[in-house]
């Protein structure tokens, strides 16, 4: 008789929930791992085996990146703890979106700035 523990292991090897869990610490690492200039233009899209997917907006990024990959893998590994990335691969996309972190983090700095302002004295007026 299968333990709960050995039904819910062969459940996750079935959906590969796995997978998606280690994507989404990777998301989640990403922006520090590799940082801002990079994270801004990159994501991570999906995992195989080992191989971790990024999304990249052009072939000048696909070739960053392949010279910074000893470095980026060491970062990323480092940080995550489900598994680990033996490889990138990238794809480009224009557009790519930048990591949800990354513009999180741009769009509330631009509206703490715009609060500061809203809520400073207006300047006094030449009489």
């Amino acid at each position: 008789m299968k333990t709960l523990h050995d039904i819910l292991t062969d459940l996750a090897d079935r959906y590969r929930w796995h997978r998606a869990e280690l994507l989404l610490e990777v998301e989640r690492v990403w922006p520090e791992a590799v940082g801002p200039q990079i994270a801004r233009v990159t994501r991570p899209i999906g995992w195989l085996d080992g191989v971790l997917t990024i999304a990249v907006p052009s072939p000048v990024w696909t070739q960053e990146l392949r010279y910074l990959e000893e470095e980026l893998l060491s970062a990323v590994n480092r940080q995550i703890t489900g598994g680990e990335v033996l490889r990138i691969r990238t794809v480009v996309r224009p557009g790519a979106p930048a990591h949800p972190g990354v513009a999180r983090q741009e769009a509330a700095a631009r509206l703490a700035a715009l609060s500061k302002r809203l809520h400073e004295p207006p300047p006094d007026e030449p009489h």
